[in-house]
């Protein structure tokens, strides 16, 4: 069983604003990537952002949840951010391998018609959740910042009440 919880992308915005910064990001990913990196056998995540560049919320990040699109469209699993970098395709092969989600053949399919490059995190402390967690809105492909706050109220309330 899932646990539904309020729509709070405005409220995070406004905290987030206020200078309560961003505590973690949750990315989309299809279930077949999603799946793979909260395997255990990859500890590498890299995602192409709109601006390439490093900006001070995103590397403040302590932790990527992991949002699994398509017919699931829960959070399924977290890992802690240990290193965020700016890297192309070809230097991501040649340094991370296997340990990277995405196989190389994906991984230059995915960057075919980009020149810039993306944006690295290496990961620790991947887990997958025993008890998914559902939100009323779609997480987008671009992401979306959540507060401590937001993180505490819809991961570690709802990954206590289900143990």
């Amino acid at each position: 069983m899932t646990m539904i919880v309020e729509d709070e992308a405005a409220i995070e915005l406004h905290r987030i604003a206020k200078g309560e910064g961003p505590y973690a990001i949750i990315y989309a990913l299809l279930p077949i990537h999603a799946q793979r990196l909260l395997s255990g056998k990859h500890d590498v995540f890299g995602k192409y952002r709109r601006y390439s560049e490093v900006g001070e919320s995103l590397a403040g990040c302590e932790k990527l949840l992991v949002y699994e699109s398509h017919a699931c469209k829960q959070i399924v699993g977290e890992a802690k951010i240990a290193g965020v970098l700016l890297m192309k395709s070809e230097e991501i092969i040649s340094r991370y391998g296997k340990r990277f989600f995405l196989k190389p053949e994906e991984l230059l399919t995915y960057s075919r018609s980009r020149n810039s490059p993306l944006v690295v995190f290496e990961l620790e402390d991947i887990k997958k959740y025993s008890h998914p967690v559902s939100l009323r809105k779609s997480i987008t492909m671009a992401g979306q910042y959540a507060s401590k706050q937001m993180y505490d109220r819809l991961i570690v309330a709802s990954q206590k009440s289900k143990d």
